[in-house]
Parts: C-alpha cells; structure tokens; sequence
C-alpha cells in the first residue's frame, strides 16, 4: 500500500502547476462540520492568493509595505474571530435541539508557493498552508458552531510564528518584546520601517522574473471563486524545491487609519 503524505500539495493543474502553485493538504478531510474553522480556512487561503499574487513575491528585497500591513491585518483579524467563537472548557457549548449544519466542503485557494523568490513571503505561506492544513484535518471538525480552546492554540501558535518572524526579521524587534502576549506593531513602527538599512543588496546579480507568469485577475478568477475541497484532483506533494531564490522556507487591503487598533486577545 503506497504510503500517505501530511506535506503542503502541488496544485498541478495547467498553468497554475507550472508556476507553482500549491493548497494546503486535507488529507481525507476535504468537509467540515465547523463553520469557523471553515471560515478561516478560506480567509486565511484567499488572502495569500491575493498577496502571493503581488510583484513582491517575484523579487529578493523585502516585502513592501503594502504586504506587510496586509499580514498584519490578517494576524488581528484571526485574533478577533478565534477570541470571538472559542468556548471555554467549562463553558456551555451552543447546541441545536433537532437540526444540525449538514457539512460543507471546505474551500481552497490556490496561491504561488515552490517559485516565491521572497523567502520572507515564502516563509510565510509556508506557515499559513501548514496551518490551514491543521485545522482542515482537526477532529473538531466534527463539531458544530463553537470551536474549542484546542483549535484556537493551532491558531494561535501558527499566526504568532508568522508575527513573531514579522517582528523580529522585518522590524528588527527584540526577541523579548516580540514574544510578549500584548505585543502588537504600532503606527510608528510601520512609519518608521525602513529595511534597506540593514539589508544587504545583491541587485547586481538579481535578474528579471519573466512575466510568462504573471496572472491578471482574469486569469485567477476561477482561483479566486475557491475550489471546493471534494472537487480536487488528485495531487501530490513537491519532489522539491526547484527555485534557487526560494530560499531556506519561505483580502485585507484597507486604508491606513491613524485610530488604535483594538488587539483581541488570543484565548489561550
């Protein structure tokens, strides 16, 4: 009997294979129960179609701006639901006296991953398909309405990396600060980033990414639809990485607000 594979999937269809595209692995898991760890499962996935279809994955700097707050709005927003719908261990558990959900499959977004050149992108979908795939194959996705503080800590603890590394790489925070359960970037942070101050420049020996695959909106719109879990094909996980620039790993697009932020906390 062939053995089985946990890894990140090769979306190998068409174009989109070729380019590298990949989808978080459900393994048998493919419908859901729990409409929050099916919502967050498609907004954590079309969110980095959207982001991973930006000019910055094809390029080794940093990541712009742009990028940066739209991680960051993520990582709140995850806080605000998962603070919002887990129910406490000695809690009541909303319960249905006759009808319950019928399942639904779980919806997937298809987003640039093997050719990303930006390790810090790169690094982070790693990040968010590995969790996407976590809560897909939870046993909680047997229960209906509430989730419960366990699957809040497979959030949290795959959000908190991604913001920690954000923290500390990007903005060059101490590991003491980042780690705090309070911390969260500021206004000021975001006003005073500037990365070319400590990062080392290799431009003249960087090359053009061809725009061979380079998708419009057009293109994606099948992909930005989602795909229903039960209609994948079947796919398997990547002999490996074939992008050199890919280094060692790897839509919440709003105007800037000078109001604070309100920073749900995580309920775990």
């Amino acid at each position: 009997m062939p053995r089985t594979s946990d890894s990140i999937l090769h979306y190998n269809v068409g174009d989109f294979g070729r380019a590298g595209f990949a989808v978080p692995n459900p393994g048998n898991d493919t419908v859901t129960l729990n409409e929050t760890i099916g919502d967050l499962v498609s907004m954590i996935g079309k969110q980095m179609l959207s982001i991973n279809t930006r000019a910055d994955r094809d390029l080794t700097t940093p990541p712009s701006i742009n990028t940066v707050r739209d991680l960051h709005r993520l990582y709140l927003r995850a806080r605000q639901i998962v603070s919002a719908r887990t129910v406490e261990v000695s809690e009541l558990s909303f319960e249905a006296d006759h009808v319950s959900p019928e399942s639904q499959p779980f919806l997937i977004f298809p987003c640039p991953y093997r050719d990303i050149r930006n390790r810090w992108l790169k690094r982070y979908t790693q990040l968010m398909l590995t969790l996407c795939s976590n809560l897909m194959q939870h046993s909680e996705n047997r229960r209906e309405f509430d989730i419960s503080p366990k699957v809040a800590k497979v959030v949290k603890d795959s959000m908190d990396r991604m913001y920690y590394d954000i923290a500390t790489d990007l903005f060059q925070k101490s590991k003491a600060d980042a780690k705090k359960p309070e911390f969260i970037l500021t206004e000021a942070d975001f006003a005073a980033w500037d990365w070319t101050e400590w990062y080392v420049d290799t431009e003249r020996i960087e090359t053009v990414v061809h725009s061979e695959w380079v998708f419009t909106e057009d293109d994606l719109d099948i992909l930005a639809r989602g795909i229903p879990a039960t209609h994948l094909p079947k796919l398997e996980p990547f002999p490996g990485t074939s992008n050199p620039d890919a280094g060692s790993l790897g839509e919440v697009t709003a105007a800037t607000s000078t109001k604070s932020t309100i920073v749900s906390p995580w309920p775990v």
